[in-house]
């Protein structure tokens, strides 16, 4: 918003009346001097009524009223410089915290509980202005696969490191989400490990099975089978 340095001024009309005592030859001879007094006397007390609207007191309780009646071309009441400052500095932090919010919505997709939260301070010209925000994601672990979970702590760690400057709160997400991501790995690893050890397990039984088959056909007496190699 640009900062507003033309002033309007109110302007107080005031209404002066001339005296004029000159005598001339055409005035009639027909006015009494008691009347002629009157007119003399009423021309002075507007004189002195004159005097009254142009006085010092006058004057201040004028300027008062047009610093009051201040306003700019939109018709609302004239901000000074340093609140014109507050403004553009509260629209500033207005368009940097509905970036930030919004590019951890983009980032979160499907796990974002809803629009973003914001908190609002009223401006000198009486708007509200975001100050600060928040948005709800889900961070539960999927359960029963740890695969998904690990698909999901990447995405959660992404939306909350989003913004191009994550606050602290979006940092210690992020790091809740690595954790869930390590765990969801080591999972993982368990699992497949285990996988391992049963066929190898399997495995050795089919080779015992087989030993001990060819143990008992060799017995004593009897002739032990020729084995055929093929190319």
């Amino acid at each position: 918003m640009l900062e507003i340095t033309a002033t309007n001024h109110s302007l107080v009309s005031g209404y002066g009346l001339s005296v004029n005592d000159k005598q001339t030859p055409e005035q009639t001879p027909l006015v009494r001097p008691a009347e002629e007094s009157d007119k003399i006397n009423g021309n002075k007390k507007r004189a002195d009524t004159q005097q009254d609207v142009s006085s010092p007191a006058n004057e201040k309780e004028s300027d008062k009223t047009s610093q009051l009646e201040k306003k700019d071309s939109a018709g609302n009441p004239e901000l000074t410089s340093a609140e014109n400052r507050q403004i553009q500095k509260l629209i500033t932090r207005d368009r940097q915290v509905r970036t930030h919010e919004q590019a951890h919505l983009s980032a979160a997709g499907g796990l974002a509980k809803g629009a973003a939260n914001f908190q609002y301070a009223k401006g000198p010209d009486g708007k509200m202005y975001a100050t600060g925000g928040d948005v709800s994601i889900d961070s539960s672990r999927v359960a029963g696969d740890p695969e998904a979970t690990l698909r999901k702590a990447s995405k959660i760690r992404a939306a909350a490191l989003a913004p191009a400057q994550p606050s602290a709160q979006d940092v210690a997400v992020a790091g809740k989400a690595g954790s869930m991501a390590a765990e969801a790995r080591a999972e993982i690893s368990a699992e497949a490990l285990k996988v391992l050890a049963e066929k190898t397990s399997q495995n050795n039984n089919k080779g015992e099975a087989a030993v001990k088959a060819y143990q008992e056909n060799t017995e004593e007496g009897q002739e032990r089978p020729e084995l055929a190699l093929y190319a």
